[in-house]
């Protein structure tokens, strides 16, 4: 087992690398930005992707590696990515590094990731959701998709509670990762169809 950290933040990554290893376990602090060392990773490798800012190119590298590889994400309490990504565990920036260390030796042990909360939303909650963070008015998002102005606001209601979120503001830093993984949805969704159309 590996375990590699990817973050910016040095003292971060000084103290964990340094606690880790006291503990016997051999640590590779990598930059998020290099996409090589990402293809060198394989499944029992373990993950710390620290996020200490919202970046939206960071914010890609977790797509990617969601569901491939055990996945620890440590950030801010405020930054929920399990709305969109598959993940082992998460915990917040600001805990002990005892632990942190219970949360990595969980995540060694678990097979379970988190299914993303985004699957669970209906083509309708997403197409309200999608809206909602493009600043679209909720009168525009009903005229548009002939609903009552009342049946939108309880879709993007009922897609804040799937995604375990109280409002706008808690999934606003994950807006470009959302965006991106809608794209992905209704691409997988387009060529399926298009396939079973074809036939």
């Amino acid at each position: 087992m590996r375990i590699h950290i990817f973050t910016e933040n040095i003292y971060f990554s000084g103290g964990v690398v340094a606690f880790l290893e006291e503990k016997g376990y051999v640590v590779n602090v990598v930059s998020p930005y290099n996409k090589r060392y990402l293809d060198d990773l394989n499944l029992n490798d373990l993950v710390i992707f620290h996020f200490y800012k919202v970046t939206p190119s960071l914010n890609l590298q977790v797509l990617k590696l969601s569901g491939k590889i055990k996945l620890l994400l440590v950030s801010s309490s405020n930054l929920k990515l399990g709305v969109i990504c598959n993940i082992n565990k998460s915990i917040d920036e600001r805990a002990s590094l005892e632990q942190l260390f219970h949360a990595v030796l969980k995540t060694i042990s678990s097979d379970i990731y988190y299914q993303e909360q985004y699957n669970k939303l209906s083509e309708r909650e997403r197409v309200i959701l999608i809206d909602t963070l493009h600043g679209t008015k909720v009168f525009v998002t009903a005229k548009q998709l002939k609903l009552s102005e009342k049946t939108v606001y309880a879709h993007k209601i009922n897609a804040f509670r799937k995604l375990g979120v109280r409002n706008i503001q808690d999934i606003m830093p994950l807006k470009d990762l959302i965006f991106e993984r809608n794209r992905q949805v209704v691409l997988k969704y387009t060529t399926a169809n298009s396939i079973g159309f074809a036939e």
